[in-house]
């Protein structure tokens, strides 16, 4: 095409790009917005490992440090299964769960830092 002949060819390439451009960035944008908290006690423990993996996976997290009294009122208080099993909690959109190891491997998928390759897979979980 000859873009310097005919402007509203270049006008129309333009806008074709600002399209798919902000589909793009929409999408970006929709894929990111997965919210995030990470609840465990304010010391390293089982939760530390987590939010490292979640650090390094590039995910942003809500850290909420709990002291022993609050986690003894949520655990008392809560009807919700997954506090009974203890900390850490992951909750992603909403959704809770509780075993350290599953959160460790969703972090390490989430930022592609785990292996499709099962012998690779086992040597990380080593």
């Amino acid at each position: 095409r000859n873009l310097d002949t005919q402007p509203w060819l270049r006008l129309h390439d333009s806008m074709s790009r600002i399209v798919v451009a902000s589909a793009l960035f929409l999408t970006l944008v929709a894929a990111s917005s997965c919210t995030h908290v990470l609840e465990y006690f304010d010391t390293p423990g089982r939760g530390e490992a987590i939010r490292i993996a979640l650090h390094s996976a590039g995910v942003k997290f809500t850290d909420k440090r709990l002291g022993w009294e609050e986690w003894q009122g949520i655990k008392s208080s809560s009807s919700d299964w997954v506090y009974k099993n203890g900390l850490p909690v992951l909750t992603v959109d909403g959704t809770k769960f509780s075993q350290s190891i599953a959160q460790m491997r969703y972090a390490a998928r989430k930022g592609k830092l785990y292996s499709d390759n099962l012998l690779e897979a086992m040597r990380i979980d080593e």
